[in-house]
């Protein structure tokens, strides 16, 4: 799933079509599904603060599960421990000139809700790509990287360091 203004749910068995998140304009949202399919992670970018909510695709019940600082214009690119019981997102800060823009890694236990930041200040903008249970991989494909597209970055859980994989190579 991409990010997106609007979340729909297709009954193939009825043929209705269901809302599941509102549509916003101007505006998107960020979002992912439980690997179970029974959960709907969604931030509305243009909330301040902006929140991380899940919607159980059961009973379409909302919660709110993280409420970011208000410097922190944007929260996204969710991604599911193997376990299901934690969730890793990226964060973005501006700069009060705006030219700048800041990226950091939280990681949330979903059943205390506690947060916490485990890289700050990054200028990479990357996207979760998998989950074991010692590493998280993320995946940049921003052009303002230094590295290569789609140079795969690794962060170690156990000693809480993000570094780039030798794959990624320099632009030349």
């Amino acid at each position: 799933l991409k990010d997106g203004d609007c979340v729909y749910r297709f009954d193939i068995e009825t043929g209705k079509l269901a809302e599941l998140i509102p549509e916003i304009l101007p505006g998107y949202y960020a979002f992912t599904i439980s690997p179970d399919g029974n959960q709907l992670l969604f931030s509305n970018q243009t909330e301040t603060p902006v929140k991380l909510k899940s919607l159980d695709l059961n009973t379409l019940a909302e919660k709110t599960l993280f409420t970011a600082d208000k410097n922190y214009a944007e929260i996204g690119s969710f991604g599911w421990s193997p376990k299901m019981d934690k969730l890793v997102f990226v964060a973005m800060t501006i700069t009060a000139d705006e030219n700048n823009r800041f990226y950091s890694i939280f990681l949330l236990d979903l059943k205390s809700l506690n947060a916490k930041i485990i890289v700050e200040n990054l200028t990479e903008r990357l996207r979760f790509d998998s989950w074991d249970e010692e590493k998280i991989l993320f995946r940049d494909s921003y052009h303002e990287s230094v590295y290569r597209e789609d140079a795969i970055w690794v962060l170690d859980l156990s000693s809480q360091v993000l570094s780039p994989l030798g794959t990624a190579t320099p632009k030349p």
